[in-house]
């Protein structure tokens, strides 16, 4: 079933458009990867899916346009990982707290013991137990990106987007999150922005390529990850194989000795 359906997206910024006539769909327990190289829209995509930039086009949720959800209803059902956000000056359990706004209001803190029970839970499987009395400006770039997605998490959403939520991160912290996502797919759908192509192959149910603000392509990782479309998206040669795990396109870089050595 489709959750998000968005037709002939347009946006960008000042007197630059970014998005030039996107359309996709997201469908129900599944992890979408969004892939493209630098400026091929992936973060403007983000920013004009949550009403964080202006927008033409249709996006509707279940069906329904969003403009006619509140924002506070917006995030009844949608939770948003971003690059590089305020850091408000609070510590991180209030900063959690902030996860169940959409259910109660701003400043009312008087969570039920369930809430308080999935804040801990959650804080223990992501490892950032010993940073809940710290303050949000105190701490490192993975921590917060830690801290950001257990805040979502804590949102209990329908749909998750994250925008490179790997990034900052340690190889095991970035196991730990796919890995989560992975398996909390069936309840929350999940939408993600990768940089690398190895970890959308890994982990996506469906990918969707961007290239100069229009949708090269979307599909499984078989079919939409081809050397010969990320040659001609990229700019850089490839090879790709299947992994050695599963039938998943692994994507191997070409360094430019080895071209050089072609030439000799």
């Amino acid at each position: 079933m489709t959750l998000l359906a968005v037709e002939n997206l347009v946006a960008g910024y000042k007197d630059k458009t970014v998005l030039r006539g996107v359309s996709f769909t997201v469908n129900e327990k599944e992890i979408l990867g969004i892939l493209g190289p630098n400026g091929s829209g992936k973060s403007t995509l983000v920013r004009a899916l949550t009403g964080a930039i202006p927008a033409s086009g249709k996006i509707t949720y279940k069906e329904v346009p969003m403009y006619k959800f509140s924002r506070q209803k917006l995030a009844c059902f949608m939770a948003v990982v971003s690059q590089s956000p305020p850091r408000p000056a609070m510590t991180v359990d209030h900063y959690l707290m902030l996860g169940r706004y959409p259910y109660h209001g701003v400043w009312d803190f008087g969570l039920t013991m369930d809430e308080k029970k999935l804040m801990r839970d959650l804080s223990k499987e992501f490892g950032i137990e010993y940073l809940l009395e710290r303050k949000l400006s105190e701490l490192s770039g993975g921590e917060f990106q830690l801290v950001q997605i257990v805040r979502a998490l804590v949102q209990q959403p329908e749909l998750l987007i994250l925008d490179e939520p790997t990034a900052h991160l340690d190889i095991a912290h970035q196991v730990r999150i796919l890995d989560w996502l992975e398996r909390i797919k069936q309840q929350t759908t999940v939408m993600v922005v990768f940089h690398d192509m190895n970890l959308a192959s890994l982990y996506c149910d469906r990918v969707m390529m961007l290239h100069e603000g229009l949708v090269e392509v979307i599909g499984e990782p078989a079919a939409a990850l081809t050397y010969e479309r990320i040659e001609r998206v990229f700019g850089v040669p490839v090879v790709v194989y299947p992994s050695p795990m599963e039938q998943r396109p692994h994507v191997y870089l070409v360094p430019k000795r080895f071209l050089q050595r072609g030439e000799e």
